[in-house]
């Protein structure tokens, strides 16, 4: 939170994040929509009812974008958690004045988003990609699932199904956290993707319990946050909607029907909203307990480590 605190610019990040992300996901929808409508329509039995009939080379091409789009909305969330690290990095290393406070940049996001376009993006598109392929396979087992189903619902696959979705959601877990940290050490390094995963799973391995504690708080803190914002908009949409004269009157212009649907449709912005801003603590929290183990690993004295940090863990 400190860190954040002395970083309102952290704070715009969620916005900037939400922004160009949807934005994305629009292009690539419209996209996904062009290459459907390329599609053959068959006529049904009754001459009326039209379906889509793709051929295997249009499914071929349908899973080829699918995964791209995929690929392009992950490189754009490791960019995200690149640059929250970069600039919480550079907040951990910046000196202490003689009142205690760190002078911070105001532009780190966007020196984070320079070198990360122009010096990591080889590296943030690899490990997006790893995330990308994961996902796909994780539908394409879902679909196996569905289709054993609809088979009759063999059991012997059903098992090696469920085994196999297990593994590979396993897998998608440990190469997602194994990113954050391998985004982290390169965001202090300025190693390639491959050197910075190595690298960070050796940190890691000594903070490991700390890590544990940490990210159980963290997971506390964001549950508790998410449902304090949720409620909060929920409540203040239901109580306006259904005691304000504007949205009450029959004969008023802004007169509200439904007061209930107003306030699912409030909770549900809120919730995006909140888990938005508590990523950025998530991310902000693991890229400080790295930044004070790797001084700590490499001789350090923590002399920059901001002091809640240090009295932490005793000044170790």
């Amino acid at each position: 939170c400190e860190a954040i605190f002395d970083m309102p610019s952290l704070l715009m990040a969620p916005m900037c994040k939400v922004a160009v992300k949807g934005a994305t996901f629009a292009a690539l929808l419209y996209g996904f929509c062009l290459l459907w409508s390329a599609v053959d329509m068959s006529k049904g039995e009754d001459g009326v009812v039209r379906s889509f009939d793709p051929t295997d080379e249009e499914k071929a091409a349908m899973l080829f974008y699918v995964t791209m789009s995929l690929w392009i909305l992950a490189f754009l969330n490791a960019l995200y958690q690149f640059i929250v690290a970069y600039a919480v990095v550079e907040y951990y290393y910046t000196p202490l004045d003689s009142r205690g406070r760190k002078e911070t940049d105001c532009c780190a996001m966007l020196e984070g988003l320079q070198v990360g376009l122009f010096l990591h993006a080889g590296s943030l598109a690899f490990g997006a990609l790893l995330i990308a392929l994961l996902t796909v396979l994780q539908w394409l087992i879902e679909y196996a699932e569905h289709q054993n189903r609809e088979a009759g619902g063999n059991h012997v696959i059903g098992c090696l199904i469920g085994c196999l979705e297990c593994f590979v959601s396993c897998c998608k877990e440990l190469v997602q956290r194994v990113n954050r940290i391998a985004y982290i050490e390169m965001a202090i390094s300025s190693q390639n993707f491959c050197d910075s995963a190595q690298t960070s799973l050796g940190v890691i391995a000594g903070i490991m319990a700390s890590m544990g504690i940490l990210t159980g708080a963290t997971v506390i803190f964001t549950v508790f946050g998410v449902l304090v914002i949720t409620l909060a908009a929920s409540f203040f949409a239901y109580s306006t909607t259904s005691s304000h004269s504007a949205y009450v009157d029959d004969g008023s212009l802004f007169h509200v029907d439904s007061p209930v649907t107003v306030t699912w449709a409030a909770a549900g912005i809120g919730a995006l909203v909140s888990m938005s801003f508590m990523n950025i603590f998530d991310v902000a929290s693991d890229t400080m307990l790295y930044c004070y183990q790797t001084d700590k690993q490499s001789g350090g004295r923590h002399e920059t480590a901001p002091p809640l940090l240090h009295d932490l863990f005793g000044g170790r």
